[in-house]
């Protein structure tokens, strides 16, 4: 059991210097590990609550973040808080351990921090270790038989600039936007490897949703669009007063029946709708100005290469893949009455359709139609130090892995030089959880929204 369920205590860096707890791949330290609760000391709360003032933007945000997760644990009756339940569970405890004897432990000094982090895990006792990426911690706990663990290196975050090499930094980039005359574009693709240059992309594979939350997930959706009522006549002059025909409600009852079974079918196969639009890969990519110069008729273009085609947005998948959109109840039965309120649609005019451009703006110049591997954008006023994010996708043969070449390229009227970057993408199916990032960036706000909502209707 002490193999599978772990009791780490942790110090003030395990939350200011090391990734999101939730994020930590647990099972690469401790093989077979099923629990981990990360056990928070009053001393290291307090802590935390002097950090959250800091002049250091890191350290401030992570430490209100840290301290609000702390105080979601407060608010539980066992004071801990479940932050990820697979594939390893995770959760903050807020430490109870009684008062430490120091006088039984006279190798400890209770004015050195380090010593009392390692106290307050002999008082809990239960196997409880060391978490901490500082080595005066472990060492300490070591000599207190205790067992201590540093993180990995990939866990911790990148080394973060002091006040004033963040200060100097910034007053290089101000002096150098000063004197440019012409703008300075940066673009590249989101989540690139740098030395190699490559795009590492998958396609979702998930296990279906357990039978009874996707049999509540309907539930919940057909709640929302419940079956009306209806009073239905077979009397002429009724019907000539606004009633509804038998045949009319008949219809509706039918197809609302129609209506429930789909949306249950949709719950339970939504794993397999989700892998279909995942076909369509998306790739996120950025322009910034880092110059005090407005770039004109800035113009991104991008190329691909290999078994693949562009498309503009998950709309234009659709025509592909077909849509994620959940059923929609039936249109109800109407009486010859509402017709009585009908009213004309709004047509067009000529001013309508000649509405100019914002110049700001970035419209399609060339828009990936059918099987197109060339796409472009462009925005007639790319102003000073503005930031542009935007995905395309990318649709490939089921045939997987498989490895594409994609060039970015931007250039402008007043650029000196055209900005080229390019990538080797390698797409392949990989099984991950449905909190994952990928899947989430696939499901509509709604299925999101329900599936957070259940998730934290279970942790309570």
């Amino acid at each position: 059991m002490a193999g599978e369920n772990k009791i780490l205590f942790t110090d003030t860096n395990g939350f200011l210097q090391v990734r999101d707890l939730k994020d930590i791949p647990w099972s690469d330290l401790f093989p077979g590990v099923q629990t981990v609760d990360v056990m928070v000391a009053p001393r290291i709360i307090e802590e935390l609550d002097r950090q959250k003032t800091s002049t250091n933007q890191r350290r401030r945000n992570r430490a209100r973040l840290a301290l609000q997760l702390i105080e979601k644990a407060s608010q539980e009756a066992d004071l801990a808080f479940l932050l990820k339940d697979k594939p390893v569970r995770v959760r903050i405890v807020i430490s109870t351990a009684p008062r430490f004897d120091w006088t039984e432990h006279p190798i400890l000094d209770p004015a050195k921090p380090d010593d009392q982090l390692v106290a307050e895990a002999l008082s809990f006792g239960k196997g409880a270790e060391l978490f901490t990426h500082d080595a005066g911690p472990r060492i300490r706990a070591r000599v207190a038989k205790i067992q201590a663990y540093e993180p990995l290196a990939d866990w911790l975050l990148p080394a973060e600039q002091t006040d004033d090499q963040r200060k100097i930094t910034k007053l290089e980039r101000d002096l150098e936007q000063a004197l440019s005359r012409s703008p300075r574009i940066v673009a590249g693709f989101d989540n690139i490897d740098e030395s190699t240059s490559e795009l590492r992309l998958i396609r979702p594979v998930l296990q279906p949703l357990d039978p009874q939350l996707a049999y509540r997930l309907a539930d919940e959706y057909l709640a929302r669009h419940p079956r009306t009522s209806l009073a239905s006549t077979n009397s002429r002059m009724l019907l000539q007063f606004g009633g509804i025909s038998e045949s009319e409600a008949q219809r509706y009852r039918s197809e609302y029946s129609t209506f429930e079974g789909n949306v249950r079918d949709y719950y339970v196969n939504l794993h397999k709708h989700v892998e279909r639009i995942g076909t369509a890969v998306e790739i996120g990519h950025f322009v910034r100005n880092e110059s005090g110069v407005t770039a004109e008729g800035l113009r991104i273009e991008f190329d691909l290469e290999g078994n693949g085609w562009l498309l503009a947005d998950r709309e234009d998948a659709e025509q592909y893949l077909g849509s994620l959109r959940l059923p929609e109840p039936p249109e109800e039965p109407r009486s010859p009455l509402d017709s009585l309120n009908f009213r004309f649609p709004h047509i067009p005019t000529l001013r309508d359709t000649l509405q100019p451009r914002d110049p700001v703006f970035f419209y399609w110049f060339d828009r990936p139609e059918h099987m197109a591997t060339h796409s472009a954008l462009q925005c007639q006023e790319f102003r000073a130090t503005r930031d542009y994010h935007d995905e395309l996708f990318v649709l490939t043969a089921n045939c997987l892995p498989v490895e594409l070449a994609l060039r970015l390229h931007v250039s402008a009227a007043n650029l000196p030089a055209p900005v080229h970057v390019s990538a080797k993408v390698i797409i392949s199916e990989q099984a991950v959880e449905w909190g994952d990032p990928v899947v989430q960036a696939i499901l509509p706000e709604s299925i999101r929204e329900q599936l957070a909502h259940l998730d934290c209707a279970q942790s309570r």
